[in-house]
């Protein structure tokens, strides 16, 4: 990775030996993918504000962009400090400060970035011109969906099921005027419950669901 692009790597507790996840009986339950959608919260309320905390790092000597900046006891290019340019008052900030102070003080201020995007640091590499759109920043296809096998696994079956239930809905409204009458009111009643039921089940699949694997502002501007 360069300056102004960062690779988050997440790992969760798991006791491989017992094939189980900390919590509780329903938690081995629980999906992947839909922990991944869950957990990917985090990074799209983050998203935007990173993208320009980087730039006033940068310009307050913080070190590089995309996570690589200044340590905790001094900038990089010795810069403003890097505890003096952010607020880090809570107590989950000191494991950052913690980090920022290791990697000033056997890292340079900056990670082992790649010589051939940084001429060998990145302390001195403009970070990218391009200013990205909110969509952009929230393409959740392109980050994660297409790289993660269980969401990608996911979405395909999402849109398999959207179009299950679509089929279903059109198979019970087109044998609704063929119901022999003894069968009565009630039947035709089932029937039209399962249509509502199938199309509403479609339309949660294929525009919730499904764009909150592929594109969250999709989901957002759908939903607000």
């Amino acid at each position: 990775m360069g300056p102004g692009k960062t690779r988050s790597i997440v790992c969760s507790a798991r006791n491989f030996a017992r094939l189980t996840v900390p919590g509780g009986k329903w938690w081995q339950l629980y999906p992947r993918w839909l922990e991944h959608l869950t957990s990917n919260l985090i990074y799209d309320g983050d998203m935007i504000v990173l993208q320009g905390q980087e730039k006033v790092l940068k310009r307050g000597g913080g070190g590089g962009g995309g996570g690589g900046g200044g340590g905790g006891g001094g900038g990089g290019g010795g810069g403003v400090p890097y505890n003096k340019l952010t607020f880090t008052p809570a107590a989950a900030d000191r494991m950052v400060l913690a980090f920022r102070n290791w990697l000033r003080r056997y890292g340079g201020d900056e990670p082992a970035w790649d010589p051939s995007l940084t001429a060998g640091s990145a302390r001195f590499a403009p970070l990218p011109s391009t200013v990205l759109s909110r969509a952009e920043m929230l393409d959740r296809l392109g980050q994660h969906t297409e790289k993660c096998s269980s969401c990608r696994a996911a979405l395909k079956n999402v849109r398999r099921l959207s179009a299950v239930l679509t089929g279903v809905a059109v198979v019970l409204l087109a044998a609704a005027p063929v119901v022999p009458e003894e069968m009565g009111l009630g039947a035709k009643a089932g029937l039209a419950v399962g249509v509502l039921v199938s199309l509403a089940g479609a339309a949660w699949l294929k525009y919730k669901l499904e764009p909150q694997l592929c594109i969250l502002t999709m989901c957002m501007l759908m939903w607000e």
